[in-house]
């Protein structure tokens, strides 16, 4: 860390220096106008003395640099602040593909200064902000320790904070979000950025929208909670990589979710939707499986316990009763998709044996998944089974009308070879020829999960002479599992669906 930027640190206290010819921008300041008033100097002033200030009428929260007023303050200025450095400093890739200790010294070859952040006043220092002192005092120093070591912390910090989002939260929820960040492995740190810029089909900050208990919990706070409440003994060293796979689920579940090698394309279905419209009650619920109690409780009233060997490291699963070999998915894939199974076989009253997560799940009938569905949201679903012509009044019409009303994605059942397959309809629009499309998303996953022969454009589906089964359709997105098909060919494929009793 370049102690010209941010003071000094002294490992193992919570005491750390900062320039007095800077300032920080308080809650509520919107404007430079109003930092110039606080600080009782004249706006052009100021305005000179920070030229990395693009837009003053919309100030993120950031370091302000003080304009020098006499021979003292220049003294000293000479003595303290940061170099002058060239403007077209090489920035860390996202990916951080760069060793940090490479990526320092491609800096420090620009001018022989070793700085963490490029640019003069690139960074904020959010050292001396409100929020990094509110922080437990481990918690500032785990950070610190992290950014002295990869700059590509400090760079990260310093973009999650430039945020639009960052500066309508308050000092509370930001030291929440800081929380959250520090206990985060380097996926989550990454996928933060994306969800503080996520919006809920509502339009609603993703962040910011509250779960479905009492008490109407943000994701914002269950992700803290994730980051700071006792976790089950058979996970408690694996807190980052918990947070950090919540994070990234929660930023881009149609990226990160699918259903692995086993039968649970129902609950990865209804995995999905739950993130699609209500990622901090998928959260909450997490929190509750993977806490000391092992149980959460559903937005219907009813528990959710966890399925047998969850957490079992290294993680396995038995496909179709054979061989066990390494499950694909994630923690939170596997512990969610086996414990909603569970809840649906007991829910609907049969005889089954309670889930193994390391064997296989045979799958869930359309009353089982209205069941499941049910218990999600809290209201009543209904398993429709029946449809006749497009728009008449049968099922389609249904999955149709749900989706006029924003209730979509739909979960739908659908033929598929010699068995069935539960899918979300995403859409239904007619294109410029005047046919019918139906998009679907795959609980199959992304090109990440399915390989490279999964990509846009590829024709899937037993008519089209592939290895793929299922029936025709081609990948419009691969990298969120969206396809799309003929409305014939829904029909044809088409037996069941899930949607609201009222």
């Amino acid at each position: 860390m370049s102690a010209s930027r941010i003071g000094s640190f002294n490992p193992g206290t919570s005491d750390f220096g900062t320039s007095d010819n800077t300032d920080f921008v308080q809650p509520g300041e919107t404007t430079l106008a109003q930092v110039a008033t606080r600080m009782g100097v004249d706006l052009n002033s100021l305005l000179q003395a920070n030229p990395q200030i693009k837009d003053p009428n919309n100030l993120s929260p950031q370091w302000i640099h003080r304009p020098l007023t006499s021979s003292a303050e220049s003294a000293h200025d000479s003595d303290n602040s940061t170099q002058s450095v060239p403007t077209d400093l090489p920035k860390a890739p996202m990916g951080d593909p760069l060793a940090a200790s490479a990526f320092k010294a491609k800096l420090a070859n620009m001018d022989g200064t070793d700085r963490t952040c490029p640019g003069v006043n690139a960074c904020v220092n959010y050292q001396g902000s409100p929020e990094f002192q509110a922080l437990p005092a481990a918690t500032r120093n785990k950070l610190l320790q992290e950014a002295a070591n990869d700059p590509s912390v400090e760079m990260r910090l310093d973009q999650i904070m430039q945020q639009p989002e960052y500066g309508n939260l308050s000092t509370k929820q930001r030291t929440e979000l800081l929380n959250v960040f520090a206990s985060a492995n380097p996926q989550g740190r990454e996928e933060l950025v994306t969800l503080m810029n996520r919006q809920l089909p509502s339009g609603q900050s993703a962040l910011l929208s509250p779960d479905k208990s009492s008490s109407g919990a943000t994701l914002l706070d269950n992700l803290n909670q994730l980051a700071t409440e006792p976790l089950a003994p058979a996970v408690a060293g694996r807190r980052s990589e918990i947070l950090g796979q919540v994070i990234s689920d929660t930023a881009e579940p149609t990226w990160y979710l699918d259903q692995g090698q086993v039968g649970t394309c129902a609950p990865t279905s209804l995995q999905t939707a739950l993130l699609i419209n209500s990622p901090s009650e998928y959260a909450r619920l997490l929190g509750g499986l993977l806490g000391t109690n092992r149980q959460a409780t559903l937005a219907n009233g009813d528990t959710m316990i966890p399925a047998l060997n969850d957490l079992t490291s290294p993680a396995t699963v038995a496909p179709n009763g054979g061989a066990s070999i390494p499950d694909s998915r994630s923690i939170t894939e596997r512990v969610f998709q086996s414990a909603l199974a569970q809840y649906s076989y007991v829910k609907g009253g049969e005889a089954a044996p309670i889930v193994n997560a390391s064997g296989d799940i045979p799958g869930l009938s359309p009353k089982e998944i209205a069941l499941a569905q049910s218990g999600l949201y809290g209201q009543n679903y209904t398993a429709a089974d029946t449809h006749t012509i497009f728009g008449v009044g049968g099922l389609d019409a249904q999955v149709l009308s749900e989706l006029s009303k924003g209730h979509g994605p739909v979960p739908v059942s659908l033929h598929w070879n010699n068995g069935g397959h539960e899918v979300l309809v995403d859409k239904i629009e007619m294109d410029k020829k005047g046919n019918i499309q139906v998009y679907i998303r795959n609980p199959w996953g992304s090109r990440d999960a399915r390989g490279t022969g999964y990509k846009d454009g590829a024709v899937l589906g037993t008519a089209a002479n592939n290895s793929n089964a299922g029936p025709l359709r081609t990948v419009v997105d691969s990298q969120s599992g969206l396809e799309v098909m003929s409305n014939q060919d829904f029909l044809k494929a088409l037996y069941g669906a899930v949607v609201p009793s009222d």
